[in-house]
C-alpha cells in the first residue's frame, strides 16, 4: 500500500514538473559551487542560518551563524554570530522601550540608543566583516528573527555610516537565486500592465454603498491595532482613510502614462476584495501590482497574548495558521472587522495572506506592498517568514517590495514615486532602481524610520 502511494506521488510529481513552468527549476538541487560561479570578484554571498544547540541532548538555546562564500574560496566559511536570546533582547526593546530610530541610530542620538545600535552591528556583522575585504556587493538571505532586521540601516560604530554606505546589499529568499536562470530576471524590463490600489475607504455608511467620511467621522474610528501613538498617521495604525495613498497611486498612474504603460487604478469604494481576486489570470496577471493600504500582522497567539488586547473579538489574531494572521485591508474592511461579518453577498475586505496565496499571479513581475509590516510573519525553521511575502511568492510573484514596520504615509508616497521614476526613466532594472531610491531617501531623510523600512526581496 505504501509503495503504491509512493509510486503514485512520484508519477504526479513528474507530471507537475512537465506541466508547471518553473516547478522543475525550483525543485532542482543547487550546489555551493554553482552559487560561487555566479559571483563576480567583488561580490560575496551570505546565507544566514539558525539552529538548536545539542549537547548531545536538545537545549532551549538557538544559535545564529553565517555561511560566507566568495569567488576562489575552496569552500564556504561558517561564522558564529550570536544566540537568539541576545537578538531577542534587542528586538523586544525595539517593540516596547525604544524606537526604530534609536535601534538603528548612528552618532548624534541618545547614549542608550547608540549602545543598542552598536550591539546590533557587533552581533550580526562584525564577526563576518573581516571576510569581506574588497567586496562592494553582498547577496544575503536572512534566517529566523533576522527577517525583522533592516540590514541596510545597521549603523557602523564610531562612524556616521550605515552598512548601506559600504555595501550594496541584495536580499534574497535564498542565495540559490544567484544561479541562472534566476539571474536572467535582473535585466531591465518594461512592464506591460499595472494594477494600482490606493485611496481606499474602509468604512461603510450603510448596507449598499460606500461614502467618503468627513473629518469628524474619521476621528471617531477606533484603532484596531494600537501599535503607535495616535499623533502619527501611519499605515497599520488603524483602519482609517490614508490620504497619502490616494495621491500616491494617482501620481504613479501619471508616471506610467508618461512612459506609455497601461495601468488600471482602484480607489475609494472600488478597491474591493472582489476586484483583487479578479486579477487571477492563468494567461497574464498584471506585470506590476501596487497595493497602498493598511497591512496587518498578528504574532502567534501562543507566544504573545498581550498584543491581542482590544481587538473587538476578531478571530483573525487567534488563528493557528500564520497565513490567516497577516494581510491587507481593502474597501469596507471596517464592517467585517468591527461587526464580525461582512454585508450579505460581499467579500469582507480583509484580504489575508492565505487568500492571496490562492490567486494566480504568475505573470506578475513585481508586487509592491506599500503598507505596514508586510514583511513580517511567523518564523518557521524550514520555511522562513510565513506571512504576506510568502503568500505572494506562492501566488507566483517574482519580486516583492515589503515593509518591516509602520511606515510614514507621506514619505512612503515620495519613496514609491522615486522608485518607479528611477526604474522606468533611467533604464535601470528593479534591483538598481530600488538601491538608488533608498540611497536618495537616505540622503534626504536621515531618520531610518523613513528610508529603511522597505526591503526588496527576490
Amino acid at each position: 500500500m505504501v509503495a503504491d502511494l509512493e509510486e503514485k506521488a512520484n508519477t504526479l510529481e513528474k507530471e507537475l514538473v512537465r506541466a508547471v513552468a518553473g516547478y522543475g527549476e525550483a525543485r532542482k538541487q543547487i550546489s555551493w559551487q554553482e552559487i560561487q560561479a555566479g559571483l563576480k570578484p567583488n561580490e560575496a554571498a551570505i546565507e544566514f542560518i539558525h539552529f538548536g544547540y545539542c549537547t548531545p541532548n536538545f537545549t532551549d538555546s538557538i544559535f545564529y551563524s553565517a555561511l560566507v562564500l566568495r569567488p576562489g574560496w575552496e569552500s564556504p566559511r561558517m561564522v558564529y554570530l550570536c544566540e537568539q536570546r541576545q537578538l531577542d533582547s534587542l528586538l523586544q526593546e525595539a517593540d516596547v522601550d525604544i524606537t526604530v530610530e534609536q535601534l538603528y541610530a548612528s552618532r548624534g542620538i541618545t547614549p542608550g540608543s547608540k549602545a543598542s545600535s552598536s550591539q546590533l552591528y557587533r552581533l550580526l556583522w562584525q564577526p563576518i566583516n573581516s571576510l569581506l575585504n574588497g567586496v562592494n556587493t553582498v547577496y544575503f538571505s536572512p534566517s529566523g528573527q533576522l527577517h525583522r532586521i533592516a540590514f541596510s540601516a545597521i549603523p557602523i560604530p564610531d562612524t556616521n555610516e550605515v552598512l548601506a554606505d559600504q555595501y550594496k546589499l541584495i536580499q534574497l529568499f535564498s542565495t540559490r537565486s544567484i544561479v541562472p536562470p534566476a539571474q536572467a530576471n535582473h535585466q531591465a524590463l518594461v512592464p506591460a500592465s499595472v494594477a494600482l490600489f490606493g485611496g481606499i475607504r474602509y468604512e461603510l455608511s450603510n448596507e449598499n454603498t460606500f461614502t467618503p467620511l468627513d473629518s469628524n467621522e474619521l476621528a471617531s474610528v477606533q484603532l484596531s491595532t494600537p501599535l503607535l501613538p495616535d499623533t502619527r498617521i501611519n499605515r497599520g495604525e488603524g483602519w482609517q482613510y490614508l490620504p497619502g495613498t490616494a495621491q500616491e497611486v494617482t501620481r504613479l498612474q501619471e508616471v506610467f502614462r508618461q512612459q506609455g504603460i497601461s495601468s488600471a487604478i482602484w480607489t475609494d469604494s472600488r478597491a474591493t476584495e472582489e476586484e483583487f481576486k479578479a486579477l487571477d489570470d492563468t494567461v497574464s496577471s498584471p506585470a506590476i501590482l501596487h497595493l497602498a493600504t493598511h497591512g496587518f500582522f498578528f504574532p502567534d497567539p501562543k507566544l504573545d497574548k498581550n498584543r491581542l488586547h482590544g481587538l473587538d473579538g476578531s478571530s483573525i489574531p487567534l488563528s493557528e495558521n500564520p497565513l490567516m494572521r497577516s494581510g491587507l485591508l481593502l474597501a469596507g474592511a471596517n464592517q467585517a472587522w468591527k461587526e464580525g461579518k461582512p454585508l450579505p453577498g460581499k467579500e469582507d475586505g480583509i484580504l489575508t495572506a492565505y487568500e492571496i496565496a490562492q490567486v494566480n499571479l504568475s505573470g506578475t513581475q513585481l508586487a509592491v506592498l506599500s503598507a505596514c509590516e508586510t514583511g513580517l510573519g511567523d518564523i518557521q525553521a524550514s520555511e522562513g517568514v510565513m506571512g504576506l511575502q510568502r503568500a505572494f511568492k506562492m501566488a507566483g510573484v517574482d519580486k516583492l517590495i515589503v515593509s518591516l514596520w509602520q511606515v510614514p504615509d507621506k514619505q512612503t508616497a515620495v519613496f514609491m514615486e522615486s522608485f518607479y521614476t528611477n526604474w522606468l526613466t533611467k533604464g535601470s532594472n528593479i534591483r538598481d532602481a530600488f538601491y538608488d531610491t533608498q540611497s536618495q531617501m537616505r540622503k534626504r531623510y536621515k531618520d531610518p524610520l523613513v528610508w529603511a523600512g522597505f526591503v526588496l526581496v527576490e
